[in-house]
């Protein structure tokens, strides 16, 4: 496949880059993963993890996940999690690893969603 050899060029189609915004195409699923005392999206329930409640979160946000594959011509997707100055905050970036490590692991553990995910963060390298 030559698309293999291209390198991931990311440029979010929603309007903000958000996490109420970034992750699919409907912003009042995305908001319940917009996680941490700095979270400004207005959402009415967010994900809490437990073993009820992980298994339909996770299915939610791989729904997303798949919609936002279609604005795409590649097998990898980038998507931001955060807002502007949102990790100044410690406990944004402990609740936030937190809350995502529990839904990727079970994404990942559960091979008939056929999706890898991960969690990444910049660095300076």
């Amino acid at each position: 496949d030559d698309r293999a050899a291209l390198p991931l060029i990311s440029s979010l189609p929603r309007t903000y880059y958000t996490t109420a915004d970034a992750c699919g195409p409907d912003g009042q699923v995305c908001c319940q993963f917009d996680f941490g005392p700095s979270a400004r999206s207005d959402c009415f329930h967010r994900f809490e993890p437990s073993n009820v409640s992980t298994p339909a979160f996770a299915k939610k946000l791989v729904n997303q996940y798949r919609k936002l594959q279609e604005y795409y011509r590649s097998s990898s997707l980038l998507v931001p999690i955060g807002d502007d100055f949102f990790f100044s905050n410690p406990a944004d970036w402990t609740e936030n690893y937190e809350n995502y490590k529990v839904l990727m692991d079970f994404i990942n553990s559960h091979k008939d969603f056929n999706m890898k995910v991960r969690l990444k963060a910049g660095s300076k390298e």
